[in-house]
């Protein structure tokens, strides 16, 4: 975690998070190499069959397509999430661009995936990302729902909306996902154990009275690059005090649950 100015004017100190990070660094590079690897494969299979000019370009039609079925499903899964609290919503359809002048010719390809973009009333923070990728299959799994995510990473409403109001405070950036410090962090990757301790300069805190609050991603149009895959994202952290129930920001940490 890099060192930040909490409110009191101290510095914080740098989290002691070795085990995490490692994690982090391997999901990020295996997502990285899966993506271009099947950029490679579907190009190949995809390959044309002959130079003429009437021949149908490789890329022409997205690999993976998103229905207007799932675009429903996933709408209203937030709908019921938040009902009468949502002051915006927004899902749709988005094409990531796996061309890429460092691929062989034709290897490049495209594909589809839904785009949430949402915000709570009384809120100033964006909640946006691309749903789906190793990180969970839907908003929920993802934790973009906090109300709805896991039972680990699960909170009431009351709590989210004290949480959004500390992220507003430290930054402008929108919000991707939140999840409890120590849980999975992607599918079949297990979290900290639920007694661990984190070291934050001369404190130490319970794992579980952590929150990771990622930062999530704009998108202007309906098309992406590949130079989102390989965006820095920083994850806020902070400490939920058992007993007020109080959030305080002790600094940040490369981020993941997002692209």
């Amino acid at each position: 975690m890099t060192e930040q100015e909490p409110a009191e004017g101290a510095a914080a100190a740098k989290l002691v998070t070795t085990v995490r990070r490692l994690q982090i660094w391997v999901i990020v590079l295996t997502v990285l190499v899966a993506l271009l690897i099947a950029a490679v494969i579907v190009g190949f299979v995809r390959w044309p069959r002959d130079t003429d000019d009437d021949q149908v370009p490789a890329n022409s039609t997205p690999v993976m397509t998103v229905t207007d079925q799932q675009l429903a499903t996933a709408r209203q899964e937030i709908q019921s999430a938040y009902g009468d609290t949502l002051d915006s919503l927004d899902v749709c359809r988005v094409t990531m661009d796996y061309n890429d002048p460092s691929l062989p010719a034709g290897a490049g390809g495209e594909e589809q995936f839904i785009y949430v973009n949402y915000r709570l009333k009384g809120s100033s923070v964006v909640v946006a990302d691309i749903v789906g990728g190793p990180f969970g299959p839907d908003a929920a799994s993802m934790g973009m729902l906090p109300t709805q995510g896991s039972l680990t990473s699960r909170m009431t409403q009351e709590k989210f909306d004290r949480l959004l109001l500390a992220y507003a405070a430290e930054t402008s950036a929108p919000l991707s996902n939140v999840r409890r410090y120590n849980d999975s962090i992607a599918m079949m990757v297990p979290g900290a154990p639920q007694n661990g301790v984190v070291p934050v300069g001369d404190k130490k805190y319970k794992a579980s009275d952590l929150w990771a609050a990622s930062e999530g991603l704009l998108v202007e149009g309906d098309r992406l690059g590949m130079e989102t895959l390989g965006a820095s994202r920083k994850a806020l952290i902070f400490y939920e005090d058992p007993r007020s129930g109080a959030f305080t920001f002790l600094g940040t940490e490369p981020a993941v649950g997002g692209w």
